[in-house]
């Protein structure tokens, strides 16, 4: 009976603990790196608009795809729901 005991509580130690804690930590991350990936909104060639998304890469710069980009007329990136031009 004790060794199933011991068992149970290895597993619990071995397997759902640290599960938790990198969940944890998983979710923190993600709140984090979610200030470093923004919308962009772009007006097309034949009047529709698109969206795609960006990474912050520095101080007022953002990389995006650039089939996000390609045959775009305007490009706007928003930051706090708030739109702002990109050159």
């Amino acid at each position: 009976m004790t060794k199933h005991y011991l068992s149970l509580l290895y597993t619990f130690l071995v397997l759902i603990v640290p599960n938790s804690i990198c969940a944890k930590q998983t979710v923190a991350l993600v709140r984090e790196l979610s200030n470093s990936v923004l919308r962009v909104k772009v007006k097309l060639p034949n009047g529709n608009l698109g969206l795609g998304s960006a990474v912050v890469v520095s101080n007022n710069q953002v990389i995006t795809n650039c089939h996000v980009v390609n045959e775009a007329t305007s490009v706007e990136v928003i930051v706090n729901g708030e739109p702002h031009a990109a050159t």
